[in-house]
């Protein structure tokens, strides 16, 4: 085996922020160019999808703009969406799925995505709409890790590039505050998860430690490209020919030319948005939206769903070593809706599971005790 340079490493952040979101779209305008008319393109609440649709429309490509639930328990991405279809004259759907289907749902995604990435099953809905349309999809995927600076993900500490290692372990700390889902297990395995994990991740890291742009690279490669990106190659891109803009080449180059501290506050995000679409570029979106209390039922915390991950976790090489906690959620005591921290551990623990019973006739026979060292 051999390992290609990476030839975004090369890119030096010295243009002005002009000439960056100009660069940016154009090369979106460039990108999107060869597509045909009839696409069904799918919309969130957020920013990235209607810069996609924004620029699709104006020359009537759209057959539709498709938005489904994020399933939790509200109409935030909908309502948020609908503005946008309205301003660009593009008809909106609302998708809705069935809580009889979530179990069967929850197993599809886990399969498309190759065990690789935590959550729940809310976006197969939408997978099965677009697998009807012939016309290529555009996915929004990457372009707010390249045009925007990303503060929400990263730590004062993470831009300090007097000391790049001490910028690795921020970026680390930064992104676990999202999901300490390792309550899920018993408490002996907390620190060796942990301390697994952040030597795998500093050792990726290490590749881009003392670069201008290092905080965007080590983001990219150990969050998005490793997990969320499943959605678009593998969940969405399974059954449709899924476009990626926001991680082509183009792109990336324009929008990595200029400094981070350019893109404070999303600024270049915003202007490449006025340069292609300045009427929706102004338009609430979950970025300047906060989401409201649930008030809706979750099809992730109905009945089925509860019940498939119950069976799921009493049925893999981590059953003997769940937490406490986990365990009298298995046994029905308290509330249904755990907190966000053991939620994400029983999706982890459950997909872990599902994708040992899908592979365990090849499989030699699996001790979690290993990773304690």
């Amino acid at each position: 085996m051999r390992e290609e340079r990476w030839s975004w490493l090369e890119i030096e952040p010295d243009q002005s922020f002009e000439v960056a979101a100009e660069g940016g779209a154009a090369a979106l305008e460039e990108l999107l160019a060869p597509l045909p008319g009839g696409i069904v393109c799918p919309l969130s609440g957020g920013r990235d999808s209607r810069m996609l649709l924004g620029a699709l429309a104006r020359d009537d490509r759209v057959a539709a703009a498709v938005t489904v639930p994020d399933d939790e328990g509200d109409t935030h991405e909908e309502d948020l969406a609908a503005p946008v279809a309205t301003a660009l004259g593009v008809p909106h759907e609302r998708l809705r799925g069935e809580v009889a289907d979530y179990p069967a749902e929850w197993e599809q995604r886990a399969r498309r995505v190759e065990y690789e990435f935590v959550d729940h099953a809310w976006l197969v809905p939408l997978e099965r709409r677009l697998a009807a349309s012939q016309a290529p999809v555009p996915d929004g995927f990457a372009i707010d890790v390249f045009a925007s600076e990303g503060r929400n993900f990263y730590r004062r500490e993470s831009f300090d590039t007097s000391s790049p290692q001490a910028m690795t372990r921020a970026m680390f700390e930064a992104l676990r505050q999202y999901g300490h889902s390792h309550v899920a297990l018993e408490e002996s395995f907390h620190e060796p998860l942990i301390s697994r994990t952040r030597d795998l991740y500093l050792e990726q890291a290490r590749r881009y430690e003392g670069h201008p742009l290092q905080v965007v690279f080590t983001f990219y490669v150990n969050r998005s490209r490793r997990g969320v990106s499943t959605y678009s190659t593998k969940l969405l891109g399974d059954r449709s020919w899924t476009i990626v803009p926001g991680a082509a080449d183009p792109f990336v180059r324009a929008t990595l030319s200029t400094s981070l501290e350019e893109k404070a506050d999303a600024r270049l995000f915003r202007r490449i948005f006025e340069l292609l679409t300045p009427q929706v570029a102004a338009l609430p979106s979950t970025a300047d939206v906060p989401r409201k209390q649930p008030h809706l039922p979750r099809r992730w915390c109905s009945k089925p769903a509860i019940e498939a991950h119950r069976r799921s976790l009493l049925d893999g090489p981590l059953t003997p070593h769940l937490s406490p906690r986990l365990q009298a959620w298995i046994a029905g005591e308290g509330e249904a809706e755990t907190d966000h921290h053991l939620r994400l551990g029983i999706e982890g623990v459950s997909l872990l599971h599902s994708w040992h019973r899908q592979y365990r006739d090849h499989l030699r026979e699996i001790d979690p005790t290993h990773l304690k060292g």
